[in-house]
């Protein structure tokens, strides 16, 4: 069903366009030997979101990382890539 006024071409609003995913080189590395650390403590449910790969700072599923430095932060923080960028971002982290 349309419901749109007739003559409108949806092709030029971009409405029925998917986003393209972003493809990332390098996988989720394994979670399974994560030990508990001091921050468990103050964020109880990291262990359980790495093993779910689900990003400890913005809750949405993890697919895959850049680099390999992506990956060892995640086993550090559990941050997916999106977050390690917003974080890590070298225009804002420069003086």
């Amino acid at each position: 069903m349309n419901y749109l006024p007739e003559g409108i071409d949806t092709s030029t609003l971009g409405i029925l366009k998917t986003p393209k995913k972003k493809a990332f080189s390098f996988p989720v590395p394994d979670t399974s030997n994560i030990q508990k650390k001091p921050i468990d403590l103050i964020f109880p449910q990291r262990i359980h979101n790495m093993k779910s790969h689900v990003c400890t700072t913005c809750y949405e599923l993890i697919k895959g990382f850049d680099d390999v430095v992506s990956q060892k932060e995640f086993l550090i923080s559990g941050m997916c890539q999106k977050c390690q960028d917003d974080i890590f971002d070298e225009e804002h982290t420069q003086s």
